[in-house]
């Protein structure tokens, strides 16, 4: 028996397939920040060319939100390691 609420293959409103690249997006961007930000671009650029649907618009978003706000975290984290590092060995001066 199929589940006729699908919509994996089913086209949405607008008539376009809907794909679940946004989906994939927002899992990794939990997982992974920087295939994340490969599957979101992807996503919401594939929606503003035509060639799928953007009913899942916000799943994209929400994980190029989440994988750009992991990566400055993990960024300023590391700068504050390096500089924890510098300073407890004594090479910065004052």
């Amino acid at each position: 028996m199929t589940d006729s609420n699908s919509t994996k293959h089913t086209p949405a409103e607008d008539g376009l397939p809907v794909s679940q690249t946004p989906i994939y997006a927002f899992v990794s961007s939990l997982l992974f920040a920087p295939l994340a930000l490969y599957f979101g671009h992807s996503a919401l650029s594939e929606m503003k060319k035509g060639t799928i649907s953007s009913s899942n618009k916000g799943w994209a978003q929400a994980a190029l939100i989440i994988a750009y706000s992991f990566l400055a975290f993990g960024l300023a984290a590391l700068a504050y390691f390096i500089w924890l590092f510098v300073a407890l060995f004594g090479l910065i001066q004052g």
